[in-house]
């Protein structure tokens, strides 16, 4: 039994730190995106608009061609900009839970134009950087399963304190779906969000039917482990 709690306790201060790094990996990828080719389709977009203008000059301005590769390029530029925006969260080694949920359901109502209610009555003060990044990923995932599948309909976020965990629960009143199901295309993010609440020996719940929307529950705990670094 001790050897068992030897390992479980290695086993979690190497899942802190894993998460922690997978963050500062997600966070370089998404600069990089951001800061190379965001930077070319943009550079190009300009180029496309001078070719427009001396095409338009010469009268041969309405070339379908050349509307078809701006819309092309446009909405590359638009995707790769989501995605990078997505790899790179705030900073959240000094942010309180309150403010890391106040900032998820921020950037959810800005990308998907719907509003969620917030209720953050007894959460927390302080929690380990492993349990706010995996707060802060849950969320975002939850709100915007809740955009596409629950079509933002009575979207709600509440997260307090449960015991020596973090709770956290996305709920909306959304058509719903039926969970013993095998997950649809679009549906794989669940996998992901247990995945790391598991990952630091929480938990994720879901509970979903047909017609009585969807609800995300996750516990996050909120003792803190030494990292695993040497």
């Amino acid at each position: 039994l001790d050897q068992n709690a030897g390992l479980h306790d290695r086993l979690r201060r190497a899942a802190a730190r894993t998460t922690a790094l997978n963050e500062l990996e997600r966070r370089r990828i998404g600069s990089d995106l951001h800061d190379g080719p965001s930077q070319t389709l943009a550079f190009a977009m300009l180029r496309l608009d001078a070719v427009e203008g001396r095409l338009e000059e010469s009268g041969h301005g309405d070339d379908k061609d050349l509307g078809s590769v701006r819309g092309a390029l446009a909405e590359a530029l638009g995707e790769m900009r989501t995605i990078a925006a997505g790899l790179r969260a705030p900073e959240l080694e000094r942010a309180k839970p309150a403010d890391i949920v106040k900032r998820a359901v921020a950037d959810h109502e800005r990308r998907a134009g719907t509003r969620a209610t917030v209720d953050i009555r007894g959460i927390p003060a302080g929690a380990p950087l492993a349990t706010k990044i995996a707060l802060y990923r849950i969320l975002s995932e939850a709100l915007s399963n809740a955009a596409r599948h629950g079509q933002g309909a009575g979207v709600e976020v509440r997260v307090t304190r449960s015991g020596d965990a973090l709770l956290a629960e996305v709920s909306d009143k959304g058509p719903g779906f039926d969970v013993g199901r095998r997950p649809r295309r679009g549906h794989l993010g669940l996998a992901g969000m247990r995945e790391r609440a598991e990952l630091l020996g929480g938990r994720l719940e879901l509970e979903s039917s047909s017609g009585a929307g969807t609800r995300v529950r996750a516990l996050l705990p909120l003792n803190e482990v030494e990292s695993d670094a040497p």
